[in-house]
């Protein structure tokens, strides 16, 4: 009989043990079924089983906040962290990169989740570049940041597929790539594109501009400062960056030769150029 109650007592106590372990996941369950869009609140969850050793519940948690939560009215968090925490889940700790891929291809490719905000759709793409190089798929990395900026990145065209075209963040992935990965013809494709569709900053343009100059393109590179002037006219702050690496590329290229071109570089500039900005074009020249 006391074997009987002592077994009791045990399962009582193991019954409370957890229960008390399971208690956040409990108060959890009710603040999500006050607000299913609580990202936090998610992402919490995936924690609180990760914590109990139950990766395949941590997964399971976010698979289920993708179809819980309303990109429109999230709160607490950027839904893209819910697809970039369960990607990580699959690939670190569950060891599953197929899996973790497929993740990524339903949200970038099928568009499954509806975004209300390019940049998260953006963190998407740049995730699954990020995935192929640390498992060394070289080309297979370099493909996917193509599609990602070329305006055809989804099947459903949703608003935010159509902007990731402006995506900074995904350019700069790109010309990154590209530079290491690629050919300069692509590279070069690359920045003309962007170029092209006015996405490409000052800094891109300096970028080309010197990434031309190391192949020993020169021409190519005065063409791509005059490109970059033409879209960022003084007196836009990256006017005298511009100008400033323009010039001096130029000198150092032809060296006191070509002073006719010399002279209108510097009449144009000035022409132009803020009072305030123009004491150092005038030590140039001199």
């Amino acid at each position: 009989d006391n074997a009987g109650s002592s077994a009791d007592v045990e399962l009582a106590i193991s019954r409370a043990e957890h229960l008390t372990s399971r208690r956040p996941l409990l108060l959890n369950r009710v603040l999500l079924r006050q607000n299913p869009h609580n990202v936090g609140e998610w992402i919490k969850r995936s924690q609180l089983y990760l914590d109990l050793g139950e990766v395949d519940m941590a997964a399971s948690a976010l698979e289920e906040s993708l179809k819980a939560v309303n990109a429109r009215k999230s709160v607490n968090g950027s839904p893209c962290t819910l697809v970039l925490t369960l990607v990580d889940i699959l690939e670190k700790k569950q060891q599953n990169v197929n899996r973790a891929r497929g993740v990524l291809e339903r949200i970038c490719t099928n568009e499954d989740y509806d975004f209300a905000d390019s940049d998260d759709l953006a963190q998407c793409h740049a995730a699954w570049v990020e995935l192929e190089l640390r498992h060394e798929n070289w080309d297979t990395a370099l493909n996917l940041a193509r599609r990602a900026t070329s305006g055809k990145a989804g099947k459903r065209g949703s608003k935010a597929s159509r902007g990731l075209s402006r995506s900074l963040r995904l350019w700069n992935l790109l010309f990154d790539l590209e530079e290491s990965l690629g050919t300069v013809q692509t590279a070069k494709d690359a920045y003309d594109r962007a170029l092209e569709w006015k996405v490409a900053t000052p800094s891109h343009v300096l970028n080309y501009a010197s990434f031309l100059k190391d192949q020993k393109y020169f021409e190519e590179s005065f063409a791509a400062y005059e490109r970059g002037i033409g879209l960022f006219p003084f007196p836009h702050a990256g006017a005298v960056p511009l100008w400033k690496n323009y010039l001096t590329d130029f000198l150092e290229r032809y060296q006191g030769s070509k002073t006719p071109r010399v002279r209108e570089l510097f009449d144009r500039c000035l022409a132009n150029c803020p009072p305030e900005d123009s004491p150092e074009f005038y030590l140039l020249y001199g």
